[in-house]
């Protein structure tokens, strides 16, 4: 059996120097590199996308102003997640309002986000739902719910007449038309808005309509809905951000991940009384 030779550079005195500088450069480089995996944020600060926001002194968000809880009069989940990130950016500027909340309609955010008017929409928008766009990991995550009007009882032996938006991210998903055995139960008809769909369930039009939970809540009342039925955690609702803005994604990403682990979302969505 053959000796394993060592490398001369290991040999006498010498090596034994040359050994402990080999051992402490490694014992550097461990270092750097724990301290870059523990603190990747950092070098996020560096790139143009945050220096563009840094320099403006203002984080600029697409919200929408009109959905309780979420966003209401400038107060709701949606706005405080803003103020958040803003901070986060703009630590010097933290206490002075470093973010501009932009109000959006449901189609709005879009627009506003491929323009460049805004630098992030947090305005119920669905995670992937448009593929010009990144995403982050979701805030909260919202119901589908079959709505009717009063006490309206569905006959689920006919075909039944659904109304749905058309440019909502689950409209093509066959499963919202199926029981669970896989039977057809609806033909879905699209709509422009949510007033125009239940102004047509209202008069008799369409049988149900399908939507997201905080629209369901939001417009509950006004046109006397019910649920007739509810696809639960369907929805996952994600902060948006242009496709080369992936430095202010990250930081934001990372910012979510916090809230979470330390159980801060979880608060934030039941101080605003959205888990329904």
């Amino acid at each position: 059996m053959k000796r394993r030779r060592i490398p001369f550079f290991f040999q006498g005195e010498r090596g034994k120097r040359n050994k402990k500088i080999i051992l402490g450069v490694a014992v550097v480089i461990a270092v750097i590199v724990l301290v870059l995996a523990l603190r990747p944020e950092q070098t996020l600060f560096d790139t143009p996308e945050i220096a563009r926001i840094q320099s403006s002194g203002t984080l600029v968000v697409a919200v929408r102003n009109d959905m309780g809880g979420f966003c209401m009069d400038g107060t709701g989940l949606e706005a405080e997640l803003a103020t958040i990130l803003a901070n986060r950016i703009l630590p010097e500027l933290e206490g002075d309002s470093p973010v501009k909340l932009v109000e959006v309609s449901s189609k709005g955010a879009a627009t506003v986000l491929t323009g460049g008017d805004v630098d992030a929409a947090i305005a119920l928008m669905v995670e992937g739902g448009n593929s010009a766009f990144l995403y982050t990991q979701p805030y909260y995550t919202d119901d589908v719910v079959f709505a009717t009007v009063g006490s309206h009882e569905l006959d689920v032996t006919d075909m039944l007449v659904g109304g749905i938006i058309n440019s909502t991210s689950y409209s093509k998903a066959e499963r919202l038309k199926q029981d669970e055995k896989g039977n057809t139960l609806m033909n879905m008809k699209g709509y422009s808005s949510y007033p125009d769909m239940l102004e047509a369930l209202v008069r008799g039009d369409i049988e149900t309509c399908v939507m997201p939970g905080a629209y369901f809540d939001r417009y509950c009342e006004q046109y006397g809905l019910t649920e007739y039925k509810t696809l639960e955690d369907e929805l996952p609702y994600s902060i948006a951000f242009n496709s080369e803005d992936e430095a202010v994604r990250a930081i934001a990403d990372i910012m979510l991940s916090e809230l979470i682990q330390d159980g801060e979302l979880a608060r934030m969505i039941q101080k605003y009384g959205l888990k329904r």
